[in-house]
């Protein structure tokens, strides 16, 4: 599911590479929803692993997905500094983080990124939600090493991933993300209110620059066009908004994101065919999906 490239080893011998690994961990938004209904696109609020061709790891948001990320870099044995990027720091991106089990091991050493205006900003971030009553493990505790970023609207490079992140629309702030490599391109663009344009922090063309050709479209969904003027400055855009956005900045795939937790997987089936169905009308060339727990892109 994604583009691979081939290359010759010492042998002579053709390997196959990807030049970054996307997988979903939690595609949904405000709470974490188990269910007979949810179960396809999974329940667990917003984390995505992205991983550079060298094995370096960056974790976008630490909603309730991370807890499976977690346990699966246990079983993986990973090493080395692992990345984290906040979004921002609503509930729904930070929950799950004192559930992330490689946080309760000595060797582990993260650094983490995020909209802050100091490092001990974020920190309080993440110690809050630890502290009495709420969580019986102080962050001051865990004996694993962090180090605290903040950034605004900065360039970034984590191994051989390169990162630029965009002021979103969204309430309190958030930040958008395109990570590229070898023009190979992944750009996040989640709690981003698409249509508020008398409140964005820029122009729409720009967010559509900022997209530009993406190999790897993932955009905040979770409304719908016809609900959209009773929750404005709610900080979230319609599939139709996300799709739109899309057919602008020529990006070859789009998943929608950051489903509402009342969407069952019939309802994002639908807008998935309502959005080829428009791009049938305009005559364009677009790959539309509903993102997934445990998918996975190549690129």
């Amino acid at each position: 599911m994604g583009i691979v490239h081939q290359c010759l080893d010492k042998t002579g011998l053709i390997q196959y590479i990807y030049i970054m690994r996307v997988k979903f961990w939690g595609t949904r938004g405000s709470v974490p929803v188990p269910g007979s209904t949810t179960i396809r696109y999974g329940g667990n609020t917003t984390c995505i692993e992205v991983e550079d061709r060298n094995g370096n790891l960056l974790i976008i948001d630490a909603g309730t997905g991370i807890r499976a990320l977690g346990n699966e870099l246990m079983r993986r044995g990973k090493q080395g500094p692992i990345y984290v990027f906040l979004t921002h720091f609503h509930w729904d991106h930070i929950q799950g983080w004192p559930f992330f089990t490689p946080t309760y091991l000595p060797k582990s050493e993260f650094v983490v990124y995020g909209h802050a205006k100091s490092a001990d900003r974020l920190r309080e971030v993440f110690s809050y939600q630890m502290r009495t009553p709420f969580f019986p493990v102080k962050f001051t505790d865990l004996p694993c090493s962090f180090s605290f970023v903040p950034v605004d609207e900065d360039i970034l490079k984590i191994g051989n991933l390169n990162i630029q992140t965009i002021k979103l629309c969204h309430p309190g702030g958030t930040l958008g993300l395109r990570v590229w490599e070898k023009k190979r391109a992944f750009v996040l663009m989640t709690d981003h209110e698409a249509g508020l344009k008398d409140k964005q922090p820029h122009l729409y063309t720009d967010y559509v620059k900022f997209a530009s050709k993406a190999d790897l479209l993932i955009h905040d969904a979770q409304f719908t066009a016809d609900v959209l003027p009773t929750h404005k400055t709610w900080g979230h855009s319609s599939y139709q908004e996300a799709l739109q956005l899309a057919i602008d900045a020529g990006a070859k795939r789009l998943g929608l994101f950051h489903h509402a937790p009342e969407r069952e997987y019939n309802d994002i089936d639908r807008f998935v065919d309502h959005c080829n169905q428009i791009l049938e009308r305009k005559d364009k060339s677009l790959d539309v999906f509903g993102t997934m727990e445990g998918m996975v892109f190549t690129l």
